[in-house]
């Protein structure tokens, strides 16, 4: 199935040349020139969304798109070195934080990352197809969590803890650890972003044993 890709980008020479690049990949990309457009096509569910940063509406933009499919993951790019931008994008949920100026290949590979995990080294990575986390089973092919045979609604972040607790049960993980592993070694920000991801996957799952190694960082039970 081809990927689909949503870029929502205010310059149009530059939109057209990430377009390119995107489709290059073999990519279904359909872009957006501002925020109206883009708040009209959030009700779709695409494979990604590239959403730009700078505008008035990128935070509503982010929520309304969570708000549909928590599952869906989104790269955040901005014309400034913002640090509060950052934290709260990773905060809200975005997959990757990238500053312009930037190469289109750089977005191509970081893109390339979230939409193909198993072929780059992400921290999903692993021989088997489905592994066992307590009660609950996580499906790495399709990105999924299920307990009872039901699904449980998760961002690609939420995913990508679980499944570095898969790999390391039983291990004390530090905060600094996880943040290198679910959001890589450019992240820039306070590790308070692992506190608030830790809060919502045990508020999605209710039963998920994770203990606070107070000081420290967390360790899943085994």
């Amino acid at each position: 199935m081809t990927p689909r890709v949503f870029l929502s980008e205010r310059n149009e020479t530059f939109s057209q040349m990430l377009t390119y690049y995107l489709q290059k990949e073999g990519w279904e990309v359909t872009s957006f020139s501002n925020d109206t457009s883009s708040l009209l096509n959030v009700a779709d569910c695409p494979n990604l969304w590239i959403l730009d940063a700078d505008g008035e509406e990128w935070v509503n933009i982010m929520r309304k798109i969570q708000s549909n499919s928590t599952q869906i993951p989104i790269i955040l790019t901005s014309e400034h070195e913002n640090t509060i931008n950052r934290v709260w994008g990773f905060e809200l949920g975005c997959a990757d934080f990238i500053v312009k100026p930037f190469m289109p290949k750089e977005l191509v590979f970081r893109a390339r990352k979230i939409l193909n995990p198993h072929d780059h080294g992400s921290v999903t990575e692993t021989a088997t197809k489905v592994t066992r986390l307590q009660n609950y089973h996580l499906d790495l092919q399709r990105r999924m969590i299920l307990v009872d045979k039901l699904t449980v609604d998760l961002t690609s972040k939420e995913f990508d803890l679980l499944c570095l607790f898969a790999r390391h049960k039983g291990i004390a993980l530090s905060r600094e650890q996880i943040l290198t592993s679910v959001w890589g070694e450019n992240y820039f920000g306070s590790d308070r972003v692992v506190d608030d991801l830790i809060r919502r996957v045990r508020r999605k799952l209710t039963t998920l044993e994770i203990d606070t190694v107070y000081g420290y960082g967390y360790r899943i039970v085994s």
